[in-house]
């Protein structure tokens, strides 16, 4: 052997040993430096999907997931028809990270009263709302007794604060202040003609901002109002809290194809500009409400009924982004937690946690058309519209039971008979009663005896639901 041979053995050698170590240390850093993580969704059909810091997506797979990825930051979305959560993780070098997703579970939805419900004022003891296009006040109390408000004037919207204060409009246009019992004329900086069109919006401190042909005010009754601010437009939509305000100015652009963009103006109760922001709208969802305040005043969220939705602080400036798509009616529980439609479903959304989940669901063919709650936050109040009815429905928030006798009278109820007689069941407060109303109170007798054979079968005997009879010959009470 040579030495030329022993030469180029010695290298080899060397360069096998040399890669050998360079793998060696390849695993090694690989092995100090890759982690791994094990997805837990919901349901076998849920989406689960892994972003970087970049956002590119990294993994995706359904049902499960359970893969090694490199020490860092990392986006983990899980989403389903019926859930949706995000959750920023941080991945550790020779560690296992487990995200386990658990979807709330979905809540009964009970029947209130069968009437088309607008305008609804909740507390703990009354609720105030407007039933058909333009109609008399109907408030139900604490005893679950419905009436009509007093006074025998119609309104077609109504601003509230609480059930026992609120700013309401006729059908002129006029704008009326409603303090307790009372209703008289709201007090304006202006006078208001047919062409200086005015609106309100009032807070639960009872302050309002209006707006007089885009000029604002802010104030109250008993201290006057003050102009703080002029809109682009002359009929603006204001949408407000105690110490904001959000100026909605909406520009239609297009000739073949209109596309509909809403302007959002953020101002302070003194006028100041805190922000802006522009929204492209869905236009299948144009007529739906898409703005709502939280209750502390510092977020907003902002749907286009597309799948434009977040959630802003008070000076518009983006927070999180809401997933999903179709969706609209934002109402927010509390400072934390956003409720919101989504055709049938009523989803839930927990700013802290970012985790959204479906909460309640009406019949396929029903489609929700408010959202409302206490602030004692035990019910969440729908609206809805269907082809078989509309009525106003109710979700407990603290797992409360519903009475059998609400569900049952809500299969038979309402109903109108030729008699002139109309039936109806009221579900707000105490037990579940059936409304009967007649056109003279000497009818009660023949109404009642037909109720017992409208309502053929309920949990409890039709002799011992407790009634409320009414005389309704001037159709105050919509049936």
């Amino acid at each position: 052997m040579n030495r030329m041979t022993l030469f180029s053995k010695k290298y080899i050698l060397l360069g096998v040993f040399g890669l050998v170590l360079v793998v060696g240390l390849s695993m090694a850093w690989r092995y100090l430096t890759t982690g791994k993580i094990v997805v837990n969704a919901p349901s076998s059909e849920s989406i689960i999907v892994v972003k970087n810091q970049e956002g590119a997506t990294v993994l995706e797979k359904t049902g499960k997931l359970s893969a090694a990825v490199g020490r860092g930051e990392y986006t983990v979305s899980v989403s389903s028809k019926t859930f949706s959560a995000t959750k920023q993780v941080h991945i550790a070098g020779r560690q296992t990270h487990t995200e386990t997703f658990t979807a709330a579970r979905q809540h009964d939805i009970e029947p209130v009263v069968g009437q088309d419900a607008r305008s609804i004022a909740v507390s703990a003891d009354t609720i105030r709302y407007l039933a058909a296009s333009e109609s008399y006040i109907i408030q139900i109390d604490g005893a679950n007794t419905i009436s009509t408000f007093p006074g025998t004037k119609k309104f077609v919207d109504i601003q509230w604060a609480d059930p026992n204060y609120g700013v309401a409009m006729d059908s002129g246009g006029e704008l009326f202040e409603i303090s307790g019992s009372t209703i008289r004329k709201l007090t304006l900086p202006v006078t208001i003609n047919d062409t200086s069109y005015a609106t309100a919006s009032v807070n639960a401190d009872r302050s309002m901002y209006v707006s007089i042909k885009g000029v604002i005010y802010y104030g109250n009754q008993r201290n006057g109002l003050k102009k703080i601010y002029t809109a682009n437009t002359e009929a603006p939509r204001i949408i407000s809290t105690s110490n904001h305000a959000i100026i909605l100015e909406s520009e239609t652009t297009g000739a073949d194809h209109p596309e509909i963009t809403n302007h959002l103006t953020s101002i302070s109760k003194t006028g100041d500009r805190l922000g802006e922001t522009s929204i492209v709208l869905n236009e299948s969802m144009l007529g739906d409400n898409l703005v709502a305040w939280s209750r502390d005043g510092k977020r907003i969220a902002v749907f286009n009924g597309g799948s434009d939705n977040a959630v802003y602080n008070e000076r518009l400036r983006k927070l999180q982004t809401i997933p999903g798509s179709d969706l609209s009616n934002p109402h927010w529980i509390n400072s934390t937690t956003l409720v919101y439609s989504q055709q049938n479903l009523v989803w839930r959304y927990d700013t802290t946690t970012q985790t959204a989940s479906v909460y309640a669901s009406v019949d396929g063919d029903t489609e929700i058309t408010t959202i409302t709650s206490d602030p004692q936050e035990q019910y969440m109040y729908l609206t809805s519209s269907a082809p078989s009815g509309s009525g106003l429905l109710r979700v407990g928030l603290k797992d409360q039971t519903t009475s059998p006798n609400a569900y049952d009278l809500a299969i038979y109820l309402p109903y109108t008979s030729g008699e002139g007689c109309g039936f109806n069941y009221i579900n707000f407060r105490n037990q579940t009663k059936i409304l009967i109303t007649a056109m003279r109170a000497e009818d009660f007798a023949v109404c009642s005896s037909i109720a017992a054979g409208v309502i053929s079968s309920t949990t409890t005997p039709y002799d011992t639901i407790p009634k409320q009879y009414l005389v309704n010959a001037d159709q105050t009470i919509f049936i």
